[in-house]
């Protein structure tokens, strides 16, 4: 697991894997048993399996094989990071989500998000083929052809009060 999923997400979001490590740790450092690092990755993971609450993550990650893909991945990217043989308790991830700093939660959202617009891995999912475009400096939406055309279709050939004005 830890293969494809690494190599999925370096190949998706590259920068995404080192960052969790610059968010901002809000706890008492002489305390910390889970680094952030650490915390995230579960959290994130969880997420991706789908475990709903957070007191699911013993029973659906913590099993040892997948102690010891965190440990890899935490090795390949967090090398200054040693990672627990133990997964932390959902309360533990609950203790830091509500002290850390938000933006630096949404920064990692954004990280993401921007790779994958930029790398145009979501352009077969666009609905109607909407795009974005500047107009006299107001920001216009201009909607492809073959929208318009299917619009018209529907409506047996008629156009819309507002394309009758604007070709007018």
């Amino acid at each position: 697991m830890p293969e494809a999923l690494v190599k999925t997400i370096q190949h998706f979001a590259p920068d995404f894997l080192p960052a969790p490590a610059r968010v901002r740790d809000p706890r008492n450092p002489e305390r910390i048993t889970y680094p952030i690092e650490n915390l995230l990755l579960v959290g994130i993971l969880s997420f991706l399996v789908k475990a709903g609450a957070r007191r699911n993550i013993k029973y659906l990650l913590g099993i040892r094989g997948f102690i010891e893909n965190l440990q890899k991945i935490g090795a390949v990217f967090y090398a200054e990071t040693a990672f627990p043989d133990t997964l932390p308790h959902g309360d533990t991830l609950n203790y830091l989500l509500e002290r850390v700093v938000v933006s630096g939660i949404e920064d990692l959202r954004t990280l993401v998000m921007r790779a994958l617009l930029r790398g145009r891995c979501l352009e077969r999912f666009r609905l109607l083929d909407v795009r974005r475009g500047r107009r006299g400096g107001e920001a216009a939406l201009r909607v492809g052809d073959q929208h318009r055309a299917r619009r018209q279709a529907r409506r047996g050939g008629r156009k819309s009060r507002r394309e009758a004005t604007v070709e007018d």
